[in-house]
């Protein structure tokens, strides 16, 4: 089972999290946002973090996809 985590949760973030959960060999751990994490929602009601918190994940996450939404992010 590959564990993923989403960092970023805009348009781009809630299409990686939709195309995750039609692949039964991955995993969903969690959203990883600068946003205060009450204020999102996700699709799956996957666990919301925020993005200070990452490191606490780094043996929980095999694959951390970045969902950046500008050229600032990046």
């Amino acid at each position: 089972m590959i564990r993923v985590g989403i960092y970023g949760y805009g348009n781009l973030g809630r299409g990686v999290e939709c195309a995750v959960k039609y692949h039964t060999d991955c995993e969903l751990v969690g959203v990883f946002t600068r946003r205060p994490p009450e204020t999102v929602k996700t699709v799956t009601g996957v666990p919301v973090y925020h993005s200070d918190t990452i490191l606490e994940y780094k043996d929980k996450i095999d694959v951390l996809i970045l969902c950046g939404g500008s050229a600032t992010d990046l």
